[in-house]
C-alpha cells in the first residue's frame, strides 16, 4: 500500500509537472505574439508620425465637439463615423483654417435615401469663410446634381463639370481633393463593402483658376443631399 501510494504520488508530481511545462511554454507563445505585435504597431505608429499631416479626425469622440460647426441637416457621430442627414442639405463646416498647397480626403457613403425623389453628394468644400461655406469657396461636388455628375463651383458659380459617377447605396468611396497653386483635382476610388478590394483610383475632375481664391486660407467642410450619409477618416495633408 506504502508503495502504490508513493507511485501515485510520483504520477501526480509528474502530471503536475508536464502541465507546468505546458502552461510555461503557452505563456512563451503569449509573449513573443506579444512581442510581434507591439512592434507591429510602434513600425505603424512610427510611419503615422513620419507622414506629415495637418488634421485628422476619426470620429470616435461622443459629440461633433467643437471643431465641427453644423451649418444645416442633422450632424452626429454615429459608430465612428459622422454621420449627416436631411430632407434636404446637411453641411459640416470644420474651423481649421487651411492655408497653402493641401490635400483632403476622407471616407463617405450613402446608407440611405431620405428622399423619395433620390439623393446625391458625397462632397466638400475648402477655401471658404464660415458664414456661406458652399458659395464663399471651392465647392467639389461627388455624386451631385441629383447624383448625376462631379463638378467644381467657384464662388458659386460652376467651372467644371463631368458626368458620373453614379453614387450606389451602401457603397464607400474614397475621395481625394488636392488643391495647389490655384489648382484643384477630384480623385476618387470605390472602396466598395467590408473585405472588398478597392478599385482603381480615377481623377473624375480637375480646374485651373487664374485667380485663386483664399489667398489667406479658408475653411473646409462636407456636404450630402437628401440622404443619411456617413463620412469617415478625413485626413488633411500635404499635396503631392
Amino acid at each position: 500500500e506504502e508503495k502504490d501510494s508513493l507511485v501515485k504520488t510520483l504520477e501526480a508530481a509528474k502530471k503536475g509537472y508536464e502541465t507546468l511545462q505546458a502552461e510555461k511554454k503557452k505563456a512563451e507563445e503569449d509573449l513573443t505574439a506579444a512581442k510581434a505585435d507591439l512592434e507591429k504597431q510602434k513600425a505603424a505608429a512610427e510611419k503615422a508620425l513620419a507622414e506629415p499631416l495637418f488634421f485628422v479626425d476619426r470620429f470616435t469622440a461622443f459629440s461633433v465637439g467643437p471643431v465641427w460647426e453644423i451649418k444645416e441637416g442633422e450632424v452626429k457621430i454615429q459608430d465612428d463615423a459622422l454621420v449627416m442627414s436631411g430632407q434636404a442639405g446637411a453641411t459640416a463646416l470644420c474651423r481649421l483654417k487651411l492655408r497653402g498647397n493641401y490635400q483632403i480626403e476622407y471616407d463617405a457613403s450613402i446608407a440611405n435615401a431620405n428622399d423619395a425623389k433620390g439623393f446625391s453628394d458625397l462632397s466638400c468644400f475648402l477655401v471658404s469663410d464660415e458664414k456661406a461655406p458652399l458659395t464663399s469657396g471651392y465647392f467639389v461636388g461627388f455624386g451631385t446634381n441629383g447624383n448625376t455628375r462631379c463638378r467644381i463651383a467657384r464662388a458659386g458659380k460652376d467651372v467644371a463639370q463631368q458626368d458620373g459617377p453614379v453614387l450606389k447605396e451602401k457603397t464607400t468611396y474614397r475621395v481625394r481633393v488636392v488643391w495647389k497653386d490655384g489648382a484643384l483635382q477630384l480623385h476618387y476610388r470605390e472602396l466598395g463593402e467590408k473585405g472588398s478590394a478597392p478599385g482603381e483610383e480615377t481623377l473624375a475632375l480637375e480646374f485651373k483658376d487664374p485667380d485663386p481664391l483664399g489667398k489667406s486660407g479658408g475653411c473646409f467642410g462636407l456636404h450630402t443631399f437628401g440622404a443619411v450619409a456617413h463620412f469617415d477618416n478625413v485626413r488633411v495633408s500635404p499635396a503631392p
